[in-house]
Formats: structure tokens, C-alpha cells, sequence
């Protein structure tokens, strides 16, 4: 990382209780990285978790 960045960019982590040690590094990236950071955005999928059913949707 930069001495100074004014974002940060975190995209698709599909955070999930079965896969721990992937929040632990994300935690643990997130304590080192982001002093210095002015935004930190988050794109995409943070938790791994679907709302709705696509399934029994039909089209008009």
C-alpha cells in the first residue's frame, strides 16, 4: 500500500461463517491498512448471502 492513499477498495469477499480464517485476514488487513486511508469502499458482495428467489420469478 501507499505511505498515503485517500481510498481504499475492497470488492467480492463472500464473508462466511464456515470460512473463519478468511474474516480474521480480512480483519487483520483492515486494522494495518486503513489508518492513513481517508475511505475505505466496499464493492460487490461483503457477506456471502442471498436475499430473495430468482427462481419462481417470471419475466413479463
Amino acid at each position: 500500500m501507499p505511505e498515503h492513499a485517500s481510498a481504499l477498495l475492497i470488492s467480492d469477499l463472500h464473508l462466511t461463517p464456515s470460512m473463519p480464517l478468511t474474516a480474521q485476514r480480512f480483519f487483520d488487513f483492515v486494522e494495518k491498512e486503513t489508518n492513513d486511508v481517508e475511505s475505505v469502499f466496499i464493492l460487490g458482495d461483503l457477506f456471502e448471502y442471498w436475499v430473495g428467489d430468482d427462481a419462481g420469478a417470471r419475466s413479463p
